[in-house]
C-alpha cells in the first residue's frame, strides 16, 4: 500500500513539476570534439545511410530501430467514453483534451526503460484527424517506419479490432510489432491477486524485449494472452520471494521460450558477420541478465578483435559505432527506478488524477509533462544530405544525428520520426495528425519545391512551431557570417551586390532572410542564369515570388554575366560551378561563400588565387565554416522556453546577429568571421538573444519569462546536464 502520508514533495505532481516530466532523449555515445560529431553527424553518417538504402534491415542493428518501440494513443476511448481519466470517473461537461492523454503515456516510457531497456517514444495523435480505424492503420504504417513496435493505448476497443482485421488484410504486412494495451486495469486487478510486485508495465515491457530482440512482427496479443493465462494458471510463478529481477528473469524466459516454439522470431540479423550471432533463446536471456548488472551497455557491442579505429576511415569508424550501440539516441527517465515505490507513485489513480488537472487546464501539459521540451524531427528522406532521395528509413541515421546536435549544443529532447511519403499534400496530413505531441518540429531534408508548400501549410494549420532547417537554418548563419564580412570589407549592405547560385530551399529562404536584414540588391541563379520578373524557362510559384523581390533591374544572363561587378557571391548549388574567372570579374575585395558540401562550387585556394577577400564553406577542414548547428539549438531553445507560437522573421534575424556578434572586433578577420561550431556558448546567446526580442516585440502571450532564468537554464544544461524551469 501506498503511504497517504508521504512527503508532499514526493507526490506525483511534485515530481512532474520540479522534472517537467519524467523522461528525456539522450546521446549515447560520447561526442568530445569534431572527430566524434563526424562520426554521429557529418561526414561520417553517409556510410549508415547508404548501407540501410542496400538493406533496410540494417536499420535494426545501426539505428535506435531496434530498441524502440511507439507508445501511441488517438485518445478515442477516453473521449468516446466521455471520461476524463482511464478507470471510471467522468467529468461532467468536459470534453477530452489530447494533452491529457501524454501523462499515461510518459508513465509507460519511464517504466519500460527502467523495467527492460526498452527506448518508448510518446505518441498522441489528433483525434479530430483520426476519424476511424482506416485511418489509424494508415498513419501508424507511415510513423512506424522509425520504431521496432507500436503499442496501442487508449484506443476505442471497436476501433482497435477493426485496425486488427484490415492489418491481416494488407497484402504486404509492415515489418513492425503492434499491441493492444487496453487491458493494463485489468491485468493489475489480476496481479494484484497473486500478491507479486509486478504490474502490467512489467509484463508488457517484457513482452516487448523479447519481441524487440527476436523481431517479432505483427500483432502481439497472442503472446500477451499466453503471458496472462500461464499466469493465471500459476505457471510462471511470481510470488517467489517478492523479487523483481528474479521475477523478470522467470517471466522473459517464458515469453522467449514461447516465441521459438511458436516460430515466431526473424533471422535478419548480423549484418557486417561482426558478431558470430545465432539468434536463439540462450542470446536474448543472456542480454537480459547482463542488463540486469551493467543497465543499457548490456547490448553495446564489443569492438572486434583486430579493428583498430585510428586505421580506419571516418566513414568505416561511423558504421561501427552505429552498430555497436544501435544508433546514437535513447530514452532516459529522469527519476530512480523503486519496483514498490513505482507501483505506487504511478498508480492508475494518480495518473487520472494529473490527466484530470491537464484536461481542465491544457497549459499545465507544459509543466507537468515532457511536452515543454519535447520536439519531433521529421524527414520524407527525398533529400538527405548530398546523398539525394534514398529514402525516409535510410536518412534515418542522419535524423538521429541531428537529434544529436539539437541534444549536446541545446539540450532540447528530438525523437526521430520518419515517413516515407514523397506526396506533398499526404505528409502534411501525416505531420498534422502527429503535432499534437510535440511543442516543436523541425522538417528535415525535403527536397525542393516540396518543402514549401509543406512547411506553408503546416505553420498555417498545426499548433506548434514548424522550422525547416535546410531553408531557415542556412539563412540565419548565411546572415550571421555575410554581417562580418560586411563590417571587414567596409561597406554597407545596402550598397553591395550579391548574387546567389541556387534557388533551391536553402536558397530561396537565404535570399528572403538577407534581404529582410537590408541586402537590397539581390539576384538569383540557377541553372538556367539569372531570375527575373517575367523569366518563363524553369520557373515555379516559389522561383515567381523570388523574382517579386529580387533583380529589380531584370539583369538577364548566366551566372558569369551576372557575377561581373558583384561584392558578394553565395553558392549553394553544386561542386565547381563558380570558376576562377567569374571571382576575377567581381568587383575589388569580393566575398565568396562556397556552400555546397562536400564539395564547394570553388575551393578557397582558387577563390585566394582569383583574388578573393574572404571565403567561407560548409566543410569543418576550412576556415569560416557555414555551419548550421551554430543557429537550431539556441533557436529552438529560446522558441520552446518563450512558447513563441511560430519563428518569425525577426526571430532568425536576431539569431543571425547573436552568432555575428560573438566574434568580438578584435578577433574578426578575413579568416574568422563565424564562430568555433563546437563553442557551446553560441546556444546560450542565440537563446538570449532570440528569446529576449520575443518578449520584447509580444511574440508570445505567455508574459511571465525571466530572461536571467532562460539565460541560466541552457547555462546549467552544460553544466549539470539538466534544464531548470524558466517561469518567474
Amino acid at each position: 500500500m501506498c503511504d497517504k502520508n508521504c512527503d508532499p514533495e514526493l507526490s506525483l505532481e511534485s515530481i512532474l513539476k520540479r522534472n517537467h516530466g519524467l523522461f528525456d532523449i539522450q546521446i549515447k555515445v560520447t561526442i568530445r570534439d569534431t572527430e566524434g560529431l563526424s562520426l554521429a553527424y557529418t561526414p561520417g553518417v553517409a556510410t549508415p545511410c547508404l548501407e540501410i538504402q542496400k538493406d533496410l534491415s540494417k536499420a535494426y542493428e545501426q539505428t535506435n530501430k531496434g530498441n524502440s518501440i511507439l507508445v501511441l494513443t488517438d485518445s478515442s476511448k477516453f473521449a468516446g467514453d466521455k471520461k476524463c481519466n482511464y478507470i471510471k470517473k467522468t467529468v461532467e461537461g468536459k470534453s477530452w483534451n489530447n494533452n491529457a492523454s501524454m501523462i499515461y503515456l510518459e508513465s509507460f516510457t519511464a517504466y519500460y526503460k527502467h523495467a527492460t531497456n526498452i527506448d518508448a517514444y510518446p505518441l498522441i495523435l489528433d483525434l479530430a484527424l483520426i476519424k476511424d480505424a482506416e485511418t489509424l492503420l494508415d498513419t501508424v504504417n507511415m510513423i512506424a517506419l522509425s520504431y521496432g513496435g507500436v503499442e496501442l493505448f487508449g484506443v476505442d476497443p471497436a476501433r482497435v479490432e477493426e485496425f486488427r482485421k484490415l492489418f491481416e488484410k494488407l497484402p504486404t504486412k509492415p515489418e513492425y510489432a503492434f499491441l493492444d494495451t487496453n487491458r493494463k486495469v485489468e491485468i493489475d486487478e489480476m496481479l494484484s491477486k497473486k500478491n507479486t510486485i509486478l504490474n502490467s508495465n512489467a509484463i508488457i515491457s517484457a513482452i516487448w524485449r523479447v519481441a524487440l530482440d527476436c523481431h517479432v512482427f505483427g500483432d502481439l496479443t497472442k503472446i500477451l494472452d499466453y503471458v496472462l493465462e500461464e499466469i493465471k494458471n500459476d505457471k510462471i510463478d511470481l510470488t517467489k520471494g517478492n523479487n523483481f529481477e528474479c521475477d523478470m528473469v522467470q517471466l522473459i524466459c517464458k515469453i522467449t521460450d514461447y516465441v521459438f516454439e511458436q516460430k515466431l522470431e526473424c533471422h535478419k540479423y548480423d549484418q557486417h558477420n561482426w558478431r558470430k550471432l545465432q539468434l536463439n533463446k540462450e542470446y536474448v536471456m543472456k542480454k537480459f541478465k547482463h542488463f540486469l548488472i551493467y543497465g543499457n551497455k548490456a547490448w553495446v557491442e564489443d569492438i572486434p578483435k583486430g579493428y583498430y579505429m585510428h586505421k580506419h576511415s571516418i566513414p568505416e569508424n561511423s558504421v561501427l559505432m552505429h552498430v555497436r550501440n544501435r544508433g546514437v539516441i535513447e530514452v532516459q527517465p529522469k527519476i530512480q527506478f523503486r519496483p514498490k515505490r513505482y507501483k505506487c507513485l504511478f498508480s492508475w489513480e494518480n495518473l487520472d488524477g494529473i490527466a484530470e488537472k491537464i484536461n481542465n487546464d491544457p497549459s499545465l501539459v507544459f509543466e507537468l509533462t515532457c511536452k515543454n521540451n519535447y520536439g519531433a524531427i521529421v524527414t520524407n528522406g527525398t533529400a538527405i544530405l548530398g546523398l539525394g532521395d534514398i529514402g525516409a528509413l535510410a536518412g534515418m541515421p542522419v535524423m538521429e544525428g541531428k537529434s544529436v546536435l539539437f541534444k549536446y549544443f541545446g539540450g532540447t529532447n528530438i525523437a526521430v520520426v520518419c515517413i516515407q511519403e514523397k506526396d506533398p499534400k499526404k505528409l502534411i496530413s501525416y505531420v498534422q495528425r502527429i503535432a499534437p505531441s510535440f511543442a516543436i518540429i523541425n522538417l528535415e531534408d525535403i527536397k525542393g519545391p516540396d518543402c514549401f508548400e509543406v512547411e506553408t501549410k503546416l505553420i498555417e494549420t498545426v499548433d506548434c512551431p514548424i522550422f525547416h532547417d535546410d531553408q531557415h537554418g542556412t539563412a540565419c548563419v548565411v546572415l550571421a557570417g555575410l554581417i562580418n564580412a560586411t563590417k571587414l570589407r567596409g561597406s554597407k549592405p545596402e550598397e553591395m551586390k550579391i548574387v546567389m547560385n541556387g534557388a533551391g530551399a536553402a536558397g530561396i529562404a537565404v535570399s528572403s532572410l538577407l534581404i529582410g536584414y537590408g541586402y537590397k540588391n539581390f539576384i538569383v541563379c540557377d541553372t538556367k542564369g539569372a531570375i527575373y520578373k517575367g523569366r518563363k524557362e524553369g520557373m515555379n510559384p516559389f522561383k515567381e515570388k523570388l523574382a517579386e523581390i529580387t533583380n529589380k533591374n531584370c539583369e538577364k544572363g548566366k551566372l558569369g554575366d551576372i557575377l561581373k561587378g558583384a561584392d558578394v557571391v553565395i553558392g549553394l548549388s553544386g561542386p565547381n560551378t563558380i570558376k576562377k574567372e567569374d571571382v576575377k570579374n567581381m568587383n575589388p575585395k569580393p566575398i565568396v561563400f562556397a556552400l555546397a558540401n562536400p564539395t564547394p562550387e570553388i575551393f578557397p585556394k582558387d577563390a585566394f588565387e582569383a583574388g578573393a577577400f574572404i571565403v567561407a564553406t560548409g566543410r569543418s577542414d576550412f576556415p569560416n565554416q557555414i555551419n548550421n548547428s551554430l543557429v537550431f539549438p539556441g533557436l529552438f531553445r529560446a522558441t520552446i522556453d518563450s512558447r513563441a507560437p511560430k519563428i518569425t522573421m525577426e526571430m532568425k534575424i536576431a539569431a543571425g546577429e547573436a552568432i555575428a556578434n560573438l566574434v568580438s572586433p578584435k578577433e574578426l578577420r578575413p579568416d574568422y568571421i563565424m564562430p568555433s561550431a563546437l563553442n557551446v556558448s553560441t546556444s546560450v546567446i542565440v537563446a538570449t538573444d532570440v528569446a529576449k526580442l520575443v518578449m520584447d516585440k509580444g511574440l508570445t502571450n505567455k508574459k511571465n519569462i525571466d530572461i536571467d532564468k532562460l539565460r541560466e537554464n541552457i547555462h546549467s544544461f552544460f553544466i549539470d546536464n539538466k534544464l531548470t524551469d524558466v517561469d518567474k
